[in-house]
């Protein structure tokens, strides 16, 4: 019977040790440099403008990101999440800004599709329906 039980503590410890060893990923260097490239280019396309929400978003994750891995020596559970939500924020700025950008070039067509309209129903008055 001691055995036995010797035999039950002794998986348990070792499942604890072992589990105790099991190491949180640590982040790559080049995602860090991946998501500030992402929040680079939103910036550069306008995202301050037209995401500034998402854009102050991305930066505050990789921010966070940075401070995580730098108080818990390069194993923090969190870093890598942290990453990967400052580039998804990133891209959603970059849509953003994109879709921004569009809806104003429309608004101007539409604006100046008006004013040939005008013009063309003041030119040709009754010929031009």
């Amino acid at each position: 019977m001691n055995n036995y039980l010797f035999k039950i503590i002794l998986i348990i410890f070792l499942s604890v040790l072992l589990s105790a060893c099991v190491s949180t990923p640590q982040p790559q260097p080049r995602a860090f440099a991946t998501a500030e490239a992402v929040i680079e280019q939103a910036e550069r396309i306008g995202a301050g403008e037209y995401a500034p929400t998402e854009l102050t978003h991305a930066r505050e994750r990789l921010a966070q990101a940075r401070d995580a891995v730098e108080t818990s020596g390069r194993k923090s559970p969190n870093a890598n999440f942290l990453i990967e939500q400052a580039e998804i924020n990133a891209e959603l700025a970059i849509a953003r800004s994109q879709l921004a950008k569009t809806r104003d070039r429309v608004s101007q067509k539409r604006k100046d599709n008006a004013k040939l309209l005008k013009s063309l129903q003041q030119t040709y008055a009754g010929e031009f329906e």
